[in-house]
């Protein structure tokens, strides 16, 4: 039987993790993947639900961010932690227009 990958994206962004939701369904047939915006909600499907992989954007507070990683790494040690960034501007500053040709 094939096990389907189940993956929590964590972040406050609405335009954001819609974007990672969708990519990482596409990456792999029967991949079930959740969203949470906040500590609480992430906090309520990791109770729920044994994730393989909890992707985090390491923008949350450093206070909370802290806390769902304690719980996830005590609760299930095997599940993968996967931290991304999401920058405020389309482009790093030092990139210009003409440098993308």
């Amino acid at each position: 039987m094939n096990q389907h990958l189940k993956i929590l994206i964590v972040d406050s962004s609405p335009l954001v993790s819609p974007n990672i939701r969708e990519l990482l369904g596409k990456s792999r047939e029967g991949t079930y993947v959740r969203e949470a915006s906040c500590y609480s909600d992430a906090l309520y499907l990791l109770k729920q639900i044994q994730f393989d992989m909890l992707v985090y954007d390491t923008r949350l507070p450093e206070r909370l961010r802290n806390s769902l990683l304690k719980y996830t790494k005590a609760r299930y040690p095997r599940t993968r932690m996967v931290p991304f960034h999401r920058y405020p501007k389309a482009f790093p500053t030092e990139t210009r227009p003409g440098d993308l040709n």
